[in-house]
């Protein structure tokens, strides 16, 4: 049993990891990194930029440019200027203040381009009932199971116990990480059916509430926004050319109109030069008269020719909208069945990956015994956060999907 438990804890823990990083590095920090405060022990890549070139400043301002650490005390010291508060600022406020303390020192006109930005976030520490205690670079936001996952997991004194009991443990986790991925993904895909069908509306079958996911209502929203979003940018595309085809069909009757009046004229003109051409070989003319109505014939014969023409481009432009709306109703559908196809391949494969992880799980319960792993469920591991204040530390009763920040204590204790 070892040997068989081993492998699937080495694919799950893999498997989670992979997964909790991606969550991090797409959601967490997208939300947190904006209002994020900097913390001690937070390491910052610091850019400095002469825009002007103003420096005959000696060394180059460019050189303050580096990596630095945000002390213990909350600073950093950077070249030229001297320790600087750090800590509690956001880094466009800190971007800001080293800007004015390095025009000041090197006494520019213009203030230089600074650029503050994250290299790595001070670690969450880890301790208590985990198998591998320690620091553990987290982004903020990250979840207190996030970092149980990468201390390895649950300990146990017994090795292959410790195996299945963080296989379960894991196990659980990774399946509310999967019931969200479908939970969207199914959401999704009901909204990409409306728009590939061109509903005017979308309507989430009510299946989708049955899990009771507490995101429920906010997935469905925002499904349902991008929905709005992207038929209101259809229609507008339309109306944009409906109304270009509305002056197009007014020039195009305008244009007709005066070719249909110039023809009237070039008809009468030809005729009266044709009478004149007459006379004149008789001699009855003088022969500036006859000149002077050819010269009108022939202008009248340009008009209508620029008239002719201007009428066709008239009528392929028409042509042109016609195709152009023909073609972003398809465009539409055609972006929408690809992108249902996509989600469609992913919700499988999300599928797939619970029913393994639920298989996963009845193994570990088989090895440790349904006993133990009731028992598992009603005693969960508990979690405390010790968080630096300017109180001083604050204990904080918590649980698996609390958001931990940089310099937490997370201690996970075992037992009811």
């Amino acid at each position: 049993m070892r040997r068989f438990l081993e492998p699937l804890s080495v694919i799950r823990v893999v498997a989670v990891t992979a997964a909790l990083w991606l969550v991090a590095s797409s959601n967490v920090v997208a939300q947190a990194a904006p209002e994020y405060a900097l913390s001690r022990n937070d390491i910052l890549r610091i850019t400095v930029v002469d825009r002007l070139a103003q420096a005959d400043t000696v060394p180059p301002l460019e050189k303050v440019s580096g990596t630095y650490q945000i002390d213990s005390s909350g600073k950093i010291n950077i070249a030229f200027i001297g320790p600087i508060a750090a800590e509690g600022l956001p880094v466009g406020e800190l971007s800001d203040q080293l800007a004015q303390e390095l025009g000041r020192a090197f006494g520019l006109i213009e203030m230089p381009g600074v650029a503050v930005s994250i290299q790595q976030y001070a670690p969450v520490y880890v301790s208590g009932h985990v198998a591998l205690p320690g620091a553990y670079p987290l982004p903020p936001g990250s979840l207190a199971l996030q970092a149980v996952a990468l201390a390895g997991g649950l300990n146990s004194a017994d090795e292959q116990t410790y195996a299945a009991e963080r296989d379960l443990f894991e196990g659980k986790f990774s399946n509310l990480l999967l019931q969200d991925d479908i939970l969207r993904l199914q959401v999704r895909a009901a909204r990409l059916e409306a728009e590939q069908s061109g509903a005017e509306t979308v309507a989430f079958p009510d299946s989708l509430r049955e899990d009771g996911h507490p995101n429920t209502d906010k997935i469905l929203e925002l499904e349902k926004q991008a929905f709005e979003l992207a038929r209101q940018r259809y229609l507008e595309d339309l109306a944009a050319l409906n109304e270009l085809e509305d002056l197009l069909q007014t020039e195009l009757a305008a244009n007709e109109r005066k070719l249909a009046t110039q023809q009237e004229r070039l008809e009468l003109v030809a005729a009266a030069a044709a009478d004149l051409d007459q006379l004149a070989e008789r001699g009855l003319v003088r022969t500036d008269r006859l000149l002077a109505i050819q010269s009108t014939q022939a202008s009248i014969e340009v008009t209508v020719v620029d008239l002719e023409q201007s009428i066709y481009r008239g009528r392929s432009r028409l042509a042109e909208i016609d195709r152009d709306r023909r073609f972003a109703t398809t465009d539409r559908s055609q972006r929408a069945l690809s992108e249902l196809t996509q989600v469609r391949e992913e919700l499988a494969i999300a599928q797939t990956t619970r029913e393994m992880e639920n298989a996963l799980s009845r193994v570990s319960v088989n090895h440790i015994g349904a006993a133990r792993a009731g028992a598992l469920e009603q005693h969960e591991p508990r979690f405390r956060i010790l968080r630096r204040s300017p109180d001083g530390l604050e204990s904080i009763d918590a649980t698996g999907e609390t958001p931990l920040r940089p310099n937490d204590l997370l201690e996970v204790i075992s037992g009811p």
